[in-house]
């Protein structure tokens, strides 16, 4: 037993592999930002489901004065449902990004929205406003361009790789018989 201990005191190389020291910090280094890198990437896409719901919360909100009718006997019909729209998100998302449309539709079965339509340097921009009448079934879209916080998540989980993508909420309905 004397000869064990007196061989790894002497010998330099059972001494580096009894020591220790370091041994916690090295790991630390090799797992470290791989869980920063995935405990960002759960609190990014918490933030993005976030605002999707704030958006479809308050699209819903604008998209019930359509179909009662309020939007319709407001003096500004756009501005009166832009109003109630920021009221919500305006919270949470700047309204001046957020593009909201309205459309008319004949039967829920012909109901195809078009394509977002974007400007030449690629902003978002509103396909129309209109909307409808009475027992008139409407469509409204309301989009959102969302860039991530973290520019390495973005990469790898937007479309195309651009660091931002595009959130939206559609509500099709039939307007109630206001006004009758």
């Amino acid at each position: 037993m004397k000869r064990i201990a007196q061989f790894l005191t002497s010998n330099p190389v059972a001494a580096s592999l009894r020591c220790r020291r370091g041994g916690t910090a090295l790991e630390f280094a090799m797992v470290g930002p791989l869980f920063l890198l995935l405990l960002l990437t759960v609190v990014e896409l918490g933030y993005l489901l976030f605002v999707q719901s704030v958006l479809s919360g308050a699209s819903r909100e604008a998209a019930r004065m359509i179909r009662t009718g309020q939007v319709q006997s407001a003096p500004d019909p756009m501005t009166a449902f832009q109003n109630q729209l920021c009221l919500t998100v305006n919270l949470i998302l700047p309204c001046k990004k957020v593009v909201y449309e309205a459309f008319v539709f004949n039967s829920f079965g012909s109901v195809a929205l078009p394509p977002p339509k974007r400007d030449g340097a690629g902003n978002l921009q509103s396909n129309g406003f209109t909307p409808g009448g009475a027992g008139q079934i409407v469509a409204v879209r309301v989009q959102y361009p969302y860039t991530f916080i973290v520019p390495m998540v973005g990469q790898y989980l937007s479309p195309g790789g651009l660091g931002s993508m595009l959130v939206s909420s559609t509500i099709v309905f039939r307007n109630e018989p206001f006004g009758s």
